[in-house]
Protein backbone atom coordinates (compact mmCIF):
# COMPACT_ATOMS: atom_id res chain seq x y z
CA UNK A 1 0.00 0.00 0.00
CA UNK A 2 1.55 3.08 -1.17
CA UNK A 3 0.75 6.19 0.43
CA UNK A 4 0.11 9.43 -0.73
CA UNK A 5 -0.50 13.14 0.54
CA UNK A 6 -4.00 14.49 -0.06
CA UNK A 7 -3.64 17.93 0.97
CA UNK A 8 -0.31 20.34 0.80
CA UNK A 9 -1.09 22.70 3.83
CA UNK A 10 -1.35 20.75 7.03
CA UNK A 11 -1.96 23.86 9.20
CA UNK A 12 -5.08 24.50 7.12
CA UNK A 13 -7.25 21.11 6.58
CA UNK A 14 -7.77 19.30 9.87
CA UNK A 15 -10.72 16.77 11.32
CA UNK A 16 -10.79 14.57 8.04
CA UNK A 17 -13.63 12.00 8.24
CA UNK A 18 -14.27 9.11 5.51
CA UNK A 19 -17.37 8.06 4.07
CA UNK A 20 -19.20 4.97 5.01
CA UNK A 21 -18.46 3.25 1.59
CA UNK A 22 -15.28 5.19 1.55
CA UNK A 23 -15.84 6.73 -1.40
CA UNK A 24 -14.90 10.26 -0.03
CA UNK A 25 -13.42 12.34 2.56
CA UNK A 26 -14.75 15.57 4.56
CA UNK A 27 -12.69 17.89 6.31
CA UNK A 28 -12.27 21.28 7.71
CA UNK A 29 -10.54 24.06 6.01
CA UNK A 30 -9.13 27.53 5.57
CA UNK A 31 -8.21 27.82 2.35
CA UNK A 32 -10.51 29.90 1.22
CA UNK A 33 -9.89 32.07 4.43
CA UNK A 34 -12.62 31.07 6.97
CA UNK A 35 -13.23 27.37 8.21
CA UNK A 36 -15.00 25.76 5.68
CA UNK A 37 -16.29 21.76 5.32
CA UNK A 38 -14.46 20.10 2.10
CA UNK A 39 -15.22 16.82 0.44
CA UNK A 40 -12.52 15.18 -1.98
CA UNK A 41 -12.53 11.73 -3.45
CA UNK A 42 -10.83 9.48 -1.37
CA UNK A 43 -7.96 9.56 -3.68
CA UNK A 44 -7.70 13.20 -3.23
CA UNK A 45 -9.18 14.41 -6.49
CA UNK A 46 -12.28 16.66 -6.99
CA UNK A 47 -12.03 18.53 -4.09
CA UNK A 48 -15.58 20.39 -3.61
CA UNK A 49 -16.26 23.31 -0.96
CA UNK A 50 -19.65 22.42 0.88
CA UNK A 51 -20.13 25.33 3.18
CA UNK A 52 -20.39 28.48 3.04
CA UNK A 53 -20.22 29.58 6.88
CA UNK A 54 -17.36 31.47 8.37
CA UNK A 55 -16.93 28.87 11.33
CA UNK A 56 -18.01 25.45 9.78
CA UNK A 57 -16.11 22.39 12.09
CA UNK A 58 -16.16 18.63 12.82
CA UNK A 59 -17.26 16.64 9.40
CA UNK A 60 -19.18 13.56 10.04
CA UNK A 61 -21.05 11.86 7.50
CA UNK A 62 -24.61 10.45 7.72
CA UNK A 63 -24.66 6.49 7.94
CA UNK A 64 -26.14 6.37 4.18
CA UNK A 65 -22.96 8.56 2.66
CA UNK A 66 -25.46 11.19 1.35
CA UNK A 67 -25.09 14.37 3.79
CA UNK A 68 -22.46 15.51 5.77
CA UNK A 69 -23.30 16.62 9.56
CA UNK A 70 -21.13 19.50 11.31
CA UNK A 71 -21.08 22.49 13.76
CA UNK A 72 -21.11 25.92 12.15
CA UNK A 73 -20.34 28.61 14.86
CA UNK A 74 -21.29 31.45 12.50
CA UNK A 75 -23.31 33.01 15.15
CA UNK A 76 -22.48 33.70 18.47
CA UNK A 77 -23.16 29.50 19.60
CA UNK A 78 -22.75 26.88 17.39
CA UNK A 79 -25.39 25.04 16.12
CA UNK A 80 -25.86 21.22 14.07
CA UNK A 81 -26.15 21.66 10.40
CA UNK A 82 -26.27 18.95 7.28
CA UNK A 83 -24.74 19.64 3.73
CA UNK A 84 -25.31 16.98 1.22
CA UNK A 85 -22.21 15.70 0.03
CA UNK A 86 -22.82 16.28 -3.47
CA UNK A 87 -22.83 19.82 -2.89
CA UNK A 88 -26.42 21.74 -2.26
CA UNK A 89 -27.47 23.97 0.25
CA UNK A 90 -27.35 23.23 3.78
CA UNK A 91 -30.00 22.68 6.31
CA UNK A 92 -29.95 23.77 10.50
CA UNK A 93 -30.89 20.89 12.44
CA UNK A 94 -30.50 22.84 16.10
CA UNK A 95 -31.38 25.78 17.28
CA UNK A 96 -29.60 25.51 20.67
CA UNK A 97 -25.87 25.46 21.68
CA UNK A 98 -24.86 22.13 20.31
CA UNK A 99 -21.51 21.07 18.75
CA UNK A 100 -18.86 18.10 17.46
CA UNK A 101 -22.13 15.73 16.04
CA UNK A 102 -21.86 12.08 15.66
CA UNK A 103 -24.40 10.40 13.75
CA UNK A 104 -25.36 6.83 14.93
CA UNK A 105 -24.77 3.30 12.88
CA UNK A 106 -28.53 3.57 11.81
CA UNK A 107 -28.27 6.70 10.91
CA UNK A 108 -31.54 7.94 13.21
CA UNK A 109 -29.97 9.88 15.84
CA UNK A 110 -26.99 12.58 15.86
CA UNK A 111 -24.90 12.38 19.76
CA UNK A 112 -23.49 16.07 20.17
CA UNK A 113 -22.03 18.35 22.93
CA UNK A 114 -24.96 19.91 24.59
CA UNK A 115 -26.30 23.20 26.59
CA UNK A 116 -29.33 24.33 27.19
CA UNK A 117 -28.34 28.33 28.39
CA UNK A 118 -32.00 28.94 29.73
CA UNK A 119 -31.23 25.89 32.31
CA UNK A 120 -27.19 24.95 32.64
CA UNK A 121 -24.69 27.00 31.54
CA UNK A 122 -22.57 23.11 31.77
CA UNK A 123 -21.88 21.56 28.76
CA UNK A 124 -23.06 18.32 28.34
CA UNK A 125 -24.59 15.61 25.78
CA UNK A 126 -27.58 15.19 24.13
CA UNK A 127 -29.46 12.78 21.23
CA UNK A 128 -31.34 14.74 18.60
CA UNK A 129 -33.48 13.02 15.49
CA UNK A 130 -31.00 13.11 12.52
CA UNK A 131 -34.24 14.93 10.71
CA UNK A 132 -34.01 17.84 12.74
CA UNK A 133 -35.48 19.28 16.41
CA UNK A 134 -35.26 19.45 19.92
CA UNK A 135 -33.16 16.75 21.82
CA UNK A 136 -35.19 13.60 22.55
CA UNK A 137 -32.62 13.35 25.19
CA UNK A 138 -30.16 15.32 27.40
CA UNK A 139 -27.78 13.64 29.58
CA UNK A 140 -26.99 14.72 33.20
CA UNK A 141 -23.78 16.71 32.91
CA UNK A 142 -20.65 14.49 34.10
CA UNK A 143 -18.85 16.18 36.98
CA UNK A 144 -15.25 17.38 35.22
CA UNK A 145 -16.72 18.30 31.94
CA UNK A 146 -17.30 16.15 28.23
CA UNK A 147 -15.97 16.35 24.74
CA UNK A 148 -15.72 13.76 22.20
CA UNK A 149 -19.16 11.90 22.00
CA UNK A 150 -19.34 9.00 19.95
CA UNK A 151 -21.79 6.11 19.16
CA UNK A 152 -20.31 2.61 20.16
CA UNK A 153 -20.19 0.20 17.13
CA UNK A 154 -23.58 -1.52 18.07
CA UNK A 155 -25.28 2.14 17.95
CA UNK A 156 -26.72 1.16 21.87
CA UNK A 157 -24.35 3.74 24.10
CA UNK A 158 -22.23 6.73 23.57
CA UNK A 159 -18.79 7.37 24.53
CA UNK A 160 -16.81 10.41 25.61
CA UNK A 161 -13.98 12.37 27.24
CA UNK A 162 -14.10 13.67 30.77
CA UNK A 163 -11.12 15.06 32.38
CA UNK A 164 -10.92 13.65 35.92
CA UNK A 165 -7.79 15.03 38.29
CA UNK A 166 -6.20 16.78 35.11
CA UNK A 167 -5.96 13.53 33.04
Amino acid sequence: NLQKQLTTNSESDASPTVSPDGRYIAFESLRSGYEHIWRMDSNGDNVVQLTTGKRDKAPQFSADGNWVVYSSYTTSEPTLWKVPVTGGRAVQLTNEYSAMPDVSPDGKWIACLYRDKDSSPVMTMAIIPFEAGKPTKIFAPPANGVSNVRWTRDGRGLSFSSNRDGA
